[in-house]
């Protein structure tokens, strides 16, 4: 979701990013990456948050619709739905 997102931010501004791209599969590798001046992301700003405050980020607001993100709720597949978890569920479902 976020490497779509930041493609769309890319290209929008009419930016080649194709050859520049390296993809990190982890976050932790991300934010190593990102704290070792080696690159940038695009991250919700929660999860950095500890890392603008301590100065060693420094955060680009963006406008929308590239600040708002879509969130779901997920689960194993394969989990086992008791009457507590379908309970559950259902007052996800009211929003």
């Amino acid at each position: 979701m976020f490497r779509r997102r930041l493609e769309l931010l890319l290209s929008s501004r009419s930016l080649p990013y194709m050859d520049r791209l390296t993809v990190l599969n982890s976050l932790g590798a991300m934010i190593a990456n990102i704290c070792a001046g080696i690159g940038c992301g695009y991250l919700p700003r929660s999860i950095v948050q500890p890392y603008i405050e301590r100065g060693v980020m420094v955060e680009y607001p963006l406008e929308d619709p590239f600040s708002a993100l879509d969130v779901v709720f997920i689960y194993r597949k394969d989990h086992i739905r008791d009457a507590a978890f379908r309970y559950f569920l259902s007052q996800l479902k009211k929003g």
